[in-house]
């Protein structure tokens, strides 16, 4: 039960030092963990390997977001990386994961 998002574009020609992204995730009762992941190569990446996790809070922690209990609305993160593409990988217990919007 491991789904990914298509690459979004990061945009790192015109982030330049400050490289800060929104993400915005849409769920309906989403039991399961979230990772977001990011890429430096210059195409849109087509293999697992190509992607790195993001740590949304900075360097503290683990990159996984947890949602032990049921979820549902839109759960937004801030976060800074200069990286050409992000992406969203999510294991699901339960619920569903319906969209992600990324602002950056």
């Amino acid at each position: 039960n491991v789904f990914v998002t298509s690459a979004m574009y990061g945009n790192q020609d015109n982030n330049f030092s400050h490289s800060q992204h929104t993400i915005g995730m849409y769920m309906t009762n989403f039991v399961g963990n979230v990772t977001l992941q990011g890429s430096a190569l210059s195409t849109a990446p087509t293999q697992d390997s190509d992607w790195y996790d993001i740590n949304p809070p900075g360097d503290i922690g683990s990159a996984d977001i947890p949602y032990s209990t049921a979820f549902s609305g839109i759960d937004a993160f801030n976060f800074k990386v200069n990286t050409n593409w992000v992406r969203v990988k999510f294991e699901k217990n339960s619920g569903s994961f319906d969209k992600v919007l990324l602002r950056n």
